[in-house]
């Protein structure tokens, strides 16, 4: 059909192919190989507070252009409480480390009760 198209023959528009193709069962997975599954992950879910901390990093313009701050927030999602944050001017697992270590103490959270979640969003 495109070499159709390219000649500026036309014999009906992409709907009506796909609804043909729907009404004799041509739209179902046609390769050897099995069809992708997808699965959405478990939900986390708290039900009291410092359970599960969600946390990210956020950038912070300056005036210079280029230059950022780097804003790490940690946040109860059971209370939405903010239970810590620090700004540096780099990212690094050593930071986040630092800010979980003043939170547990703060909290008074035993070492693996809480857990830390990150939604890894754009970059």
């Amino acid at each position: 059909m495109p070499k159709l198209a390219d000649k500026g023959i036309y014999l009906a528009s992409e709907s009506t192919f796909y609804r043909v193709l729907k009404e004799h069962k041509q739209l179902t997975h046609r390769h050897k190989q099995k069809e992708g599954s997808r699965h959405k992950p478990t939900p986390l879910v708290a039900s009291e507070p410092n359970q599960i901390y969600s946390w990210d990093i956020t950038y912070l313009p300056t005036t210079v252009q280029g230059v950022f701050y780097y804003l790490y927030l940690f946040m109860d999602i059971y209370s939405r409480k903010i239970v810590g944050w620090q700004i540096y001017t780099k990212q690094s697992s050593e930071l986040a480390s630092e800010v979980i270590k003043d939170i547990a103490i703060n909290e008074n959270i035993k070492v693996d009760t809480v857990t830390l979640h990150s939604d890894n969003g754009p970059l």
